[in-house]
């Protein structure tokens, strides 16, 4: 399926493109934000087409959770010391039975449009503290529909939390990450010599190591911005 007549049937469902005047489009009923057994619903892939296929519906998009877990780590140190918990979904119980569950559907129902995806949580963070019993996930419902995610990479390499590695995006930072390590270790390799070598090599690990707090700080800021404007923007509701 050609994405225009993707794009033109979500179109048609949400009432931004009106059928009048048209003689080569027809508004077809359709279903959207779903889910199956694969994350968090009560029906199978099949067992929803079917419900769909016997109600009159002519589409159905499939949105299960791609990723459904929440983590929350110690401050200062949230990648060591963290409670994770997570739920079934797509990845989780694994992307290629759910695009192979949506072809055998697609084989029973001929007449019924099946559009798979997912509902994603880009981003979240926590306001409060665990001691204190006030700990409060903000944002966590704050979600994106994805439509039209045909093969199971795509929900594996969705840039999302707690998706792991995606090797599709380290590419990108391959570069920076090589020219840092290399610097380090050519200047802690330099620190054995002696003389102006010697001296060099303090300049350069303390130029890499002053690099590395910049960066952390210019995370650390993103972060504290972000926090602030959604915090600026609770009070005002």
């Amino acid at each position: 399926m050609s994405v225009k007549k993707v794009l033109l049937i979500v179109l048609l469902l949400t009432g931004v493109v009106s059928t009048a005047g048209s003689a080569e489009y027809v508004q077809t009923a359709g279903l959207i934000d779903t889910r199956t057994t694969h994350s968090d619903g009560a029906l199978s892939v099949v067992a929803l087409a079917e419900l769909a296929h016997n109600r009159g519906f002519d589409v159905l998009f499939l949105n299960d959770h791609d990723r459904l877990a929440m983590a929350y780590g110690l401050p200062r140190f949230p990648n060591i010391i963290r409670l994770h918990k997570e739920l079934n979904s797509i990845n989780k119980s694994g992307a290629e039975t759910y695009i192979e569950a949506v072809n055998q559907a697609r084989l029973k129902f001929k007449d019924l449009i099946l559009i798979p995806g997912s509902e994603s949580v880009p981003y979240y963070y926590w306001k409060g503290s665990y001691f204190n019993k006030d700990l409060t996930a903000h944002d966590h419902e704050k979600r994106i529909l994805t439509i039209g995610l045909e093969n199971p990479e795509d929900y594996e390499n969705l840039p999302i939390l707690h998706n792991g590695l995606s090797f599709r995006y380290v590419k990108r930072a391959l570069p920076g990450a090589l020219f840092f390590s290399g610097s380090l270790f050519l200047g802690l390799y330099l620190l054995t010599r002696k003389g102006f070598i010697r001296i060099a090599a303090f300049f350069i690990v303390g130029m890499v190591l002053l690099a590395r707090v910049d960066v952390d700080e210019a995370r650390r800021s993103r972060e504290r911005w972000h926090f602030e404007g959604a915090a600026a923007e609770t009070d005002q509701r």
